[in-house]
């Protein structure tokens, strides 16, 4: 009996296993969103510096076209790719050979193509591609002007496509076609002209986020990844 008595005394009460899952359940409040936010930054962190390859691919393009004088632009036109969208740049990046990788390259989040067939990407780009981008590019345009934009980030259009001088107030769930954000609200990977790539939480958006699109300069017009 005594046994017994001592076997029940070391286990735990019902308060001390209460207070036990109670202290569980407020590091897992506190520590679940910092591993969920650091997890999101990683995965920023990579669009941000595939970004940059499609800049630099772009980029170099533009300069080889310039030198040799052809008429297949780095930058993209918007005659050229109003319908199948900044997709239609991108295969024809990777198709030239400038930029050697598979089209899972330009998926983001969840939303990716794998392989290396261009119609297949073609044919789900609306969730194979996660990008958006800005055409007519020219040499006079500022470098501060934006080249690419994760598609969570909706632009305010005006006449002709053309869009005004800042983003909408909101970063977006859903694309201009209804299609899933990649990030949604929690941040936009944007690429300049210049060649910077920055990642902009939502409270850093601003009505400066891209004044340069509304220069006199600018006549760039937006193509989705529709």
């Amino acid at each position: 009996m005594k046994k017994l008595f001592l076997r029940l005394k070391s286990g735990f009460t019902l308060i001390e296993l209460l207070v036990v899952i109670s202290i569980i359940a407020i590091l897992a409040a506190v520590l679940v969103p910092a591993v969920s936010d650091a997890l999101m930054n990683g995965k920023m962190t990579g669009t941000l510096s595939n970004g940059k390859q499609i800049f630099t691919a772009a980029f170099s393009k533009n300069l080889d076209s310039a030198v040799v004088a052809s008429t297949s632009a780095g930058w993209p036109d918007y005659n050229t790719y109003t319908a199948s969208g900044c997709s239609g740049f991108f295969t024809n990046l990777v198709g030239s050979g400038t930029l050697k990788v598979d089209y899972s390259f330009f998926g983001i989040a969840n939303y990716i193509f794998k392989g290396t067939n261009a119609a297949g990407f073609m044919a789900t780009k609306g969730v194979a591609n996660g990008w958006n981008a800005l055409a007519d590019l020219t040499d006079s345009d500022p470098d501060q002007i934006p080249f690419l934009w994760t598609k969570n980030l909706k632009m305010i259009t005006i006449n002709d496509g053309l869009p005004a001088g800042k983003p909408s107030s909101k970063l977006a769930a859903k694309d201009a076609q209804g299609n899933p954000a990649p990030y949604a609200d929690k941040g936009v990977i944007t690429v300049y002209k210049g060649g910077a790539a920055i990642k902009y939480k939502p409270d850093q958006l601003d009505s400066n986020f891209c004044t340069a699109i509304g220069t006199s300069q600018a006549t760039n017009k937006v193509l989705l990844a529709k």
